[in-house]
């Protein structure tokens, strides 16, 4: 059996043709149509335009995006970047305008700890996170092999934590503030002097491999903070496993200096808490693709294998 998955982001509509134990045949990107000028039927369109060009039998559709999603009726509750989905019963109207198949749709984070949990670094836990370290930080939590929704289908939302309880406005007292790329930049713009429309997260990492003792110091700033994250989401899931994700993921020094921060504040508990373990996702750019998948292989009932 094959199924027809994809994985949305801001920019990009990743397709890819599946078997049923997640092996990718086919994989392709199309542009998504932006918030400002497309249309939620343009949206579709691309959709049907991927379930065309593949031209093969397919038994399902699977679809990641961000978002808060609504999973069991296929339901785009908020939307994230892409307005225009707001509100929308995207598996209804892909069953009616794509291919009358079983389909499912999934928050984009709650997609990649599913997928990991199949097929990567989550594997065999009882409850594990995945935290993708991005323009946000998008989550995913499973327990005993299924992802936590929530009460509201907001569970894993780790963007939306705030520091501190004494706010007085959203702006610059969440985690998504932090300990993301643009918290990335900020943090790297105040210590070395330059504006952060001259930053990214390529160019930094330049910079420290050039040995900029400054712009190190600005990474470290974001992966103390991260370390924080993980030792509060850990006393209150106490989870097997923490996975980081994401574009940022993947550059070792992340993960060093995570450990080191983290083994610093586990140092200074009274308790002999249980210490969770930190990795990186195995599969960084297909975990949502993955996990999509395995959404609707549960969903409907097909055997799921590792």
């Amino acid at each position: 059996m094959e199924y027809l998955v994809f994985d949305v982001s801001g920019t990009t509509v990743k397709s890819a043709i599946m078997g049923a134990d997640g092996a990718i045949f086919q994989e392709d990107k199309h542009p998504v149509p932006a918030a400002e000028t497309g249309s939620y039927e343009d949206f579709l369109q691309v959709l049907k335009d991927a379930y065309t060009q593949y031209a093969v039998p397919v038994d399902g559709i699977a679809v990641s995006l961000p978002g808060r999603i609504d999973s069991e009726h296929g339901v785009v509750i908020t939307p994230g970047a892409l307005k225009y989905n707001r509100g929308r019963h995207l598996a209804e109207d892909i069953r009616a305008q794509v291919a009358d198949l079983p389909t499912v749709i999934v928050n984009d984070g709650k997609a990649a700890a599913a997928g990991e949990y199949w097929q990567g670094n989550l594997a065999g836990t009882t409850c594990g996170v995945v935290m993708l370290l991005g323009t946000g930080i998008a989550g995913g939590i499973v327990m005993s092999g299924r992802v936590w929704e929530g009460a509201g289908s907001f569970a894993g939302e780790f963007s939306y934590v705030y520091e501190r309880p004494a706010m007085r406005s959203e702006a610059d007292h969440r985690w998504v503030d932090s300990a993301s790329i643009p918290g990335l930049i900020t943090y790297v713009s105040r210590r070395t002097g330059m504006k952060e429309r001259l930053l990214d997260g390529k160019k930094i990492f330049q910079m420290i491999g050039s040995g900029n003792d400054y712009a190190l110091a600005g990474l470290e700033d974001m992966t103390d903070y991260i370390a924080y994250m993980i030792f509060d989401t850990a006393c209150i899931l106490d989870p097997d496993k923490v996975l980081l994700g994401g574009s940022i993921a993947g550059e070792p020094l992340i993960l060093q200096l995570v450990q080191e921060e983290l083994d610093r504040i586990y140092g200074l508990a009274s308790e002999d808490l249980p210490r969770v373990q930190v990795d990186i996702c195995k599969h960084p750019g297909e975990a949502s693709l993955i996990g999509a998948e395995y959404v609707l292989l549960q969903r409907y009932s097909e055997p799921v294998s590792a």
